[in-house]
């Protein structure tokens, strides 16, 4: 049967719609309704018998694609054209049908739904391809980001289109957040819009265990673009995911003033960072780099229950200072705030989680936690289970008890100390333990003062463990 000529064409909202994606959603859309619009040509009436139809009054008949986990893309049939409609999560279609919507107005579709337009950055280059990634990719890399993540990827996509039209002009900017905010996701969403659709040359600067997260969670080829020294980095688009430094930072800047490419974003939560920084320090970032300051306020990395455990260390550590003297105190106090603001003040969205505490702890507690664990339905992708220790209480780290039960529950597990705490930053789990000392705990419930630096750093770097697990999070007090 010979071919039809078909025309593309996109509702306004539609932009929106697909550019609020996740990079693996985005994928997915893209190879789905490549399948579909080939099938289309071919016999129209035939595909679409094979899909749901959303009916609207005034409207050609609205196909919902499947992409997987409940996300749904919605198409137009209106004979030889094809008119992208909506996408996204479950949501979609209730969400598109409500909106009342008017067909008309429409617009040419984003590149990448171009004929010809095969760029992947998950190796979904055939069918067989995108099935075997489909069934293996976590759900939880398919989500539409909030606004301000949006808000963000629109800014630096804008700048871009600004800045690579004009010789001798460059763009920077700093995208701010605390735990689980989702600096990751705007990082990763740039790169690949900036990779797949404007075919330009991008660079990112990723810790390493960030990396193996990211190809193994969520399937997406990133290695190849990665740089450790940026010394000698040259490109169109340098993206620094969660500098370890102030040092850093300022050196990921100077690759775009020094010429060596157009455009830095640089994410990070600067209370992660290993030298402390005040509201004057990231004033002088922003003024001697010229950046622009771009905030994220949601957290959905974790459940709204644990969530609110974070929340809870991470102020107390806030309000705490490393001074005793009054007029020390205030200062140091007065000179974060804006800092504090920045990475502590979120909303937790995510609804549900668990959490406990065992002050003191027995093994009997252990057992009855293990036993929880084992009943849930645990990640593949991933270490599901995290264990943190405080190596300054517990030298050798868990009892052999505890790892032979973790062992015969088959629970996959990793143990860090606390004093490692870096080795796990910016990779997330589903569930955490974490073993405190008796000091630690009450330090992090209650505040304290007069710790000096060196300690009141390490008790900063407790926002690490209690920020990674996302379904449930258990505290050993040992006493």
């Amino acid at each position: 049967m010979a071919s039809t000529r078909v025309e593309l064409k996109a509702l306004p909202r539609f932009e929106r719609s697909y550019r609020g994606l996740s990079p693996a959603l985005q994928e997915l859309a893209e190879h789905e309704f490549r399948q579909f619009h080939g099938n289309y040509q071919r016999d129209q009436k035939a595909e679409m018998s094979r899909h749901d139809q959303v009916k609207l009054k005034g409207w050609p008949p609205v196909m919902e694609l499947e992409l997987g986990s409940g996300c749904r893309f919605l198409v137009a049939c209106n004979g030889s054209q094809l008119v992208l409609c909506d996408v996204g999560t479950h949501e979609v279609v209730r969400r598109f049908t409500r909106s009342k919507p008017v067909f008309g107005s429409l617009t040419s579709p984003p590149k990448t739904f171009s004929p010809g337009s095969r760029s992947s950055l998950f190796g979904m280059a055939s069918r067989r391809n995108a099935e075997v990634i489909r069934n293996q990719l976590s759900p939880d890399w398919l989500y539409e980001l909030d606004d301000a993540q949006y808000d963000a990827v629109r800014q630096v996509r804008e700048q871009a289109e600004t800045i690579f039209g004009m010789d001798g002009y460059y763009a920077s900017s700093l995208v701010i957040g605390g735990p689980g905010t989702g600096k990751t996701a705007v990082v990763l969403n740039l790169l690949r819009s900036f990779v797949v659709e404007d075919k330009l040359d991008v660079r990112l600067v990723m810790l390493p265990q960030v990396v193996n997260y990211v190809e193994r969670a969520g399937l997406m080829k990133i290695r190849a673009l990665v740089v450790s020294d940026i010394q000698n980095v040259s490109c169109d688009v340098l993206l620094v995911d969660d500098p370890a430094t102030l040092h850093s930072v300022n050196s990921s800047f100077a690759v775009a003033k020094e010429g060596r490419c157009k455009q830095v974003v640089v994410a990070f939560d600067p209370l992660q960072l290993i030298d402390d920084i005040d509201d004057e320090g990231l004033d002088n970032v922003r003024r001697t780099n010229e950046c622009r300051i771009i905030p994220l306020t949601t957290c959905y990395r974790q459940r709204s229950v644990v969530g609110h455990s974070t929340r809870v260390v991470v102020n107390a550590i806030s309000e705490s200072t490393p001074f005793l003297a009054s007029d020390k105190k205030k200062l140091w106090w007065k000179r974060h705030a804006k800092i504090t603001s920045f990475a502590n003040q979120f909303e937790l969205t995510n609804e549900g989680g668990y959490t406990n505490v065992y002050d003191p702890y027995h093994s009997s507690d252990e057992e009855d936690e293990i036993a929880r664990l084992a009943a849930e339905p645990l990640w593949k992708h991933w270490t599901p289970v995290i264990v943190f220790y405080d190596d300054n209480v517990l030298s050798e780290g868990i009892s052999l008890g505890l790892r032979e039960r973790l062992k015969r529950a088959n629970i996959d597990y990793l143990l860090t100390p606390l004093s490692k705490a870096e080795s796990v930053k910016g990779t997330e789990y589903q569930h955490g333990v974490i073993y405190l000392g008796g000091r630690t705990f009450d330090e992090i419930q209650d505040g304290f003062e007069g710790s000096g630096q060196p300690v009141y750093r390490e008790r900063r770097r407790l926002r690490i463990p209690f920020s990674r697990p996302k379904d449930s999070l258990v505290t050993f007090v040992v006493r």
